[in-house]
Order: C-alpha cells, then sequence, then structure tokens
C-alpha cells in the first residue's frame, strides 16, 4: 500500500496514514473525531482516510460550506501534500507522484460497484 510505504506495522494500525503525528491538524479532530497519537485501527483508518480525502478535495467557501470539488488528482495530491522529491521519482513531487499512482492503481484494477454512499473513485468522491 502506497501510504504505509511497505511497512508491516503502519498497515496493521493506520494503513492509510491519515493520523500520522507529524501530519496532525487540529481539523482532524474537528471533522473526523481523530485525537493526535490516537490507536488506530484499519477500520478507522479507512474511515477516516474518506472524509479527510473528500475534505481535501472539496472547495470551501468562507463560512467552510462545500462549494465544489477539486477533481480526484488534486483530492489525492491535497491528500499526500509532501512536496520532497525522491530517487524513485525524480524530478516529481511527492505529492504528484502518489495522485498519479493511485489512479493509476484504480484504473488498472478490476471495476468496482459504487455503493449508495458514493465510494470509489468512479464516484468522485461527491457522495461520501
Amino acid at each position: 500500500m502506497l501510504e504505509s510505504g511497505g511497512d508491516k506495522a503502519a498497515f496493521l494500525s493506520d494503513p492509510l496514514q491519515v493520523n500520522v503525528s507529524g501530519d496532525w491538524v487540529p481539523k482532524k479532530a474537528s471533522l473526523l473525531g481523530l485525537t493526535k497519537n490516537q490507536t488506530m485501527t484499519p477500520a478507522v483508518s479507512a474511515k477516516a482516510a474518506l472524509g479527510w480525502l473528500r475534505y481535501k478535495g472539496s472547495i470551501h467557501d468562507s463560512s467552510g460550506k462545500i462549494t465544489g470539488f477539486r477533481g480526484n488528482f488534486q483530492a489525492l495530491r491535497r491528500y499526500n501534500g509532501n512536496p520532497k522529491i525522491y530517487p524513485r521519482h525524480p524530478g516529481v513531487q511527492h505529492k504528484d507522484y502518489y495522485g498519479r499512482e493511485v489512479l493509476r492503481l484504480e484504473s488498472a484494477s478490476a471495476p468496482l460497484p459504487t455503493t449508495k454512499m458514493g465510494f470509489g473513485f468512479g464516484a468522485n468522491l461527491r457522495g461520501y
């Protein structure tokens, strides 16, 4: 899994890395109900990650109301946010590599049915 970088302990606790202490912001508490350094489970990680991805992809007005959606690539790169450049993707910020790689993996996978909640990138994350 891209998020946990092949680290088994990370994968078994917070596979989508939504509650990493170095990435903590108070919005994760108010929006997702997380606490900093909370012990995570894969189920909590998945639910929180979908909410955070939706938030990062949404356009908000000054009152915080959602007024639009940036698109899946922008949602993914804002979810990751890492501007560093690594040897495995020279000349490309990691957030851009991450966004493209997740979309590439999604397009290469077998089609998944979209749920009533709108999960799945085919639903453009608007219905979550």
